[in-house]
């Protein structure tokens, strides 16, 4: 017989491995975290103490990405000036500020690339709600761009 701990994590696998409840889930939590940001960072900084294989593994894969997106006539300087100029803004207004790939780097439509024309300095939090879209029309050339359908 199952005990009442594992009993309960089977059933709350199984429940939210629905589609109609990994809405319900992500709805819930979403409101939790904008409710609660302190007990979010709180729980956030646990998991990462208690995974620390995961979080070394996801940086070094970021890096990596990152390197493989900057091509070799990327201004290095302007870059670096524009992750400057976030620390910057930041220590002035303290609110942080981050540097957000305009075409994000990874994305089922296009993949932007890491160069100074694809990056701009924006608060933490809209570039949190931006996460991994495009947001504005961008051209190629002269024709917008547009999703395949």
């Amino acid at each position: 017989m199952m005990d009442k701990k594992t009993y309960h994590a089977a059933y709350h696998a199984q429940w939210s491995a629905k589609p109609e409840n990994k809405r319900k889930l992500a709805a819930n939590t979403e409101r939790w975290l904008a409710k609660n940001p302190d007990a979010a960072r709180k729980v956030q900084r646990a998991y990462r103490r208690r995974n620390p294989g995961r979080n070394t593994a996801y940086a070094t894969a970021r890096k990596r990405h990152v390197a493989r997106a900057t091509p070799p006539w990327a201004n290095t300087f302007f870059i670096s000036e524009a992750y400057a100029l976030a620390r910057l803004r930041t220590a002035l207004t303290g609110i942080k500020w981050n540097v957000d790939h305009i075409v994000p780097l990874r994305s089922p439509i296009v993949c932007g690339l890491h160069t100074e024309e694809n990056l701009r300095v924006i608060p933490m939090v809209e570039n949190c709600r931006k996460r991994n879209r495009v947001e504005e029309p961008f051209a190629v050339g002269n024709r917008p761009f547009a999703a395949a359908d």
